[in-house]
């Protein structure tokens, strides 16, 4: 059995199943951007039809959704929202405005989102950063109070404790939920997911307002069903032929594709904003926000909610290649899943680029066809993770084509041999100089095995020699050095002839001259003694 954080203040008549049928959406995989943080992009076109508490519902809407996906027993990730102002007072003095770019350069955040609805002295959309401003809702940075709960109708709590255990509390009135051990907290409006089902449609009757519930900019928060994962949701909005926000209900089924069970629609309009770190700690867009489009910059806003983590390890790891004659396999490991692709080329030629591979694994093989054999290649294995690109160079050689090259040689004549992967012809080139001189006529019979004899040689003379083969459109070559015999071969004693030996101490005999007696002397066959002194 699973075991659940409470979800409170949610009437159980809302907890009704739900279908989804997929029509026109798209939504990528999950791609890294940081150490236990992924992004992935929905795209709807209209025409997709969902059910959600028995409704049938049909999204007529261009959509555009991004969705952060915060790995909660990640030890490394860290959540962190804007906390108090200098000479903090409540309500007035909580937190001050910044924009999301800033607010994730100043604290070093890897993403970030809005969270809380606010208001400044002059309303909602100050003209300037360092505003006082007043938090609706629950709010807790870093374990201290930044906002308490109020009675705006604002009670859609999410909080973590310091180890990232979230708790889901949708109807967080006062006097509020204990706050103890709480870490982070962030308030939202209303629930739309719960359990896994799309109670947006509630929100119209329960929460009322003039247009929040119609197509708008979107931000929503949720978590996943074991708790393990904090969902970060935008829909971008107010952008005719790309993305026109979605309503309510649309905004739960967008956070239900994405994984959530449980989900708060929180701030949006001009303020919903999603942002990344790049590797220099530059703030830039992931989302495209309204506020943005219209006025060329954020808005700058009362609350945030970002998550500190590390960067990915950018290494290329276990980088080998397997090469054959004319293909070579190249393989490499990396930390977190990336695609994969292969440049490849021989030095000083133009290189080839092989097709991208979008999946993304950990484990990579690329193959690589239409090599040359006997050819060294420069090689770049290339992996994009989380938008950024890594690569590492590498070299290969393919196997020879024409291989195993031996040379017997006699006084005048030698017979060479070789071998081949496949059936070719063949020929020798052969000299007394690396420019050879001389030529074999070609062979054109297919075989693996090639044997040609040269003969005219001169006796106790250096030769150079190539034996070439030709398959199809490719000739290929080996080359070797060998020398002729300086004497023709002479049987000088035939192992079947006997001879005598002695082991004894023969100084002072002449056992050299001609008729000395060897009769009292061992014997044996020729083989059981050479003497190589001549």
């Amino acid at each position: 059995m699973k075991n659940f954080l409470p979800v409170l203040g949610l009437p159980l008549a809302l907890l009704l199943s739900a279908a989804v049928t997929k029509g026109a959406s798209v939504v990528t995989p999950w791609n890294p951007l940081f150490k236990g943080v992924e992004h992935a992009v929905g795209t709807n076109f209209p025409g997709t039809v969902f059910t959600a508490q028995s409704v049938v519902y049909t999204n007529t809407r261009l959509q555009v959704a991004h969705c952060l996906r915060v790995d909660l027993r990640d030890p490394e990730v860290r959540l962190f929202t804007s906390p108090r102002a200098p000479g903090w007072s409540t309500p007035d003095n909580e937190t001050l405005t910044t924009s999301i770019g800033s607010f994730i350069q100043n604290y070093g955040l890897a993403v970030a989102v809005n969270a809380n609805f606010y208001n400044t002295a002059v309303g909602t959309d100050p003209g300037s950063e360092g505003l006082a401003c007043s938090v609706t809702g629950l709010k807790i940075s870093t374990g201290r109070l930044v906002s308490p709960v109020d009675n705006s109708g604002r009670y859609a709590s999410l909080l973590f404790t310091t180890n990232n255990q979230p708790i889901v509390a949708f109807d967080n009135r006062p006097p509020g939920i204990s706050t103890a051990d709480v870490f982070t907290a962030v308030t939202g409006f209303y629930p739309i997911v719960s359990n896994g089902v799309n109670i947006a449609a509630a929100a119209r009757i329960s929460y009322p307002d003039a247009s929040i519930h119609d197509p708008q900019p979107r931000t929503v928060h949720g978590i996943s069903q074991d708790r393990r994962y904090l969902f970060l949701m935008t829909v971008d909005g107010r952008q005719g032929g790309y993305s026109e926000g979605s309503t309510d209900v649309e905004s739960a089924w967008w956070a239900l594709q994405f994984g959530a069970a449980d989900a708060i629609n929180m701030d949006g309009g001009g303020s919903a904003a999603m942002y990344m770190a790049d590797t220099n700690g530059v703030a830039v867009p992931l989302s495209h926000s309204s506020y943005l489009a219209g006025a060329g910059r954020e808005r700058y806003i009362g609350s945030h909610l970002g998550v500190y983590a590390p960067p990915l390890v950018a290494s290329i790891a276990n980088l080998a290649a397997t090469a054959g004659y004319t293909n070579a396999v190249v393989s490499w490991t990396t930390p977190s899943d990336a695609t994969s692709q292969v440049e490849y080329g021989i030095a000083g030629n133009s290189t080839t680029l092989t097709p991208l591979d979008p999946a993304l694994s950990t484990d990579h093989r690329v193959q690589l066809t239409g090599l040359i054999p006997g050819t060294n290649y420069f090689v770049r294995v290339i992996s994009t993770i989380g938008g950024e690109v890594f690569s590492r160079n590498y070299s290969l050689r393919t196997s020879e084509f024409v291989e195993g090259l031996t040379v017997e040689p006699a006084l005048t004549t030698a017979v060479v041999r070789w071998t081949t992967p496949w059936e070719a012809g063949g020929r020798l080139e052969y000299g007394l100089t690396p420019a050879y001189g001389n030529s074999t006529a070609f062979d054109p019979a297919p075989t693996t095995t090639h044997v040609a004899t040269l003969t005219g040689l001169q006796a106790g003379t250096q030769y150079f020699v190539r034996a070439i083969s030709s398959s199809g459109a490719g000739v290929h070559s080996a080359a070797g050095i060998f020398s002729t015999t300086n004497y023709p071969l002479r049987l000088v004693f035939d192992v079947t002839n006997t001879w005598r030996y002695s082991t004894g101490n023969l100084d002072n005999v002449s056992w050299k001259a001609l008729g000395y007696d060897d009769g009292s002397w061992a014997g044996g066959r020729g083989f059981l003694w050479a003497d190589s002194r001549g």
